[in-house]
């Protein structure tokens, strides 16, 4: 309902695509499946039995037309890797893990019985280089990329594509938080600034 997943709901729906809205706050996911014409569902995607009520709830709007899932579930809590505790290492591997196990797990075979489809998840730069202040969201990206590239050799035989984009910087309203001099030294890192 919001930053990159708003957005892709928008482009989803601006190619012709029904677009099922999944969020887990209603109000937002309610008001991006209005906006695009779609249908909207509020679940914890880290919920096993959320993830079966989607896929079930997809295959009923759908039927034999759903093709593809647009995974874009993530925060970071950054800071120095000393500071990170139990509680802040689980919390993060969750939120950026788990619901990619799940989506694949449950989603991948769905579509594979359809025939076939296309999973996409959002990665990060921070999986692929070291990002100061980002040990462990980095961390956890990287091993869904790795989950990535392993599920696309796993369901590739079965029709199923599965990828993952990594984004930088994106002026989202979780990022836009930051202060103005962050992302001067962000800029500065790029080379188009």
């Amino acid at each position: 309902g919001q930053g990159i997943g708003a957005a892709t709901c928008r482009a989803l729906a601006g190619l012709g695509a029904r677009v099922l809205c999944i969020d887990n706050d209603s109000a937002r996911g309610e008001a991006i499946a209005r906006e695009v014409g779609g249908a909207a569902i509020v679940a914890d995607v880290t919920k096993r039995a959320d993830v079966e009520r989607i896929f079930a709830e997809a295959d009923k709007l759908f039927g034999a037309s759903f093709s593809g899932v647009v995974d874009i579930v993530g925060a970071a809590r950054n800071g120095p890797l000393t500071s990170v505790d139990d509680d802040t290492w689980d919390w993060q591997f969750n939120m950026v893990l788990r619901h990619a196990f799940l989506t694949i797990q449950i989603g991948g075979e769905a579509l594979a019985k359809r025939g076939g489809g296309a999973i996409a998840f959002i990665g990060s730069l921070s999986g692929l280089q070291s990002i100061p202040g980002q040990a462990i969201y980095g961390t956890a990206k990287a091993a869904l990329h790795h989950l990535v590239e392993t599920s696309a050799h796993e369901f590739g035989p079965k029709n199923v594509r599965i990828n993952a984009v990594s984004p930088g910087f994106v002026r989202t309203p979780r990022l836009l938080r930051l202060s103005q001099e962050t992302w001067g030294e962000i800029a500065a890192c790029l080379p188009l600034r």
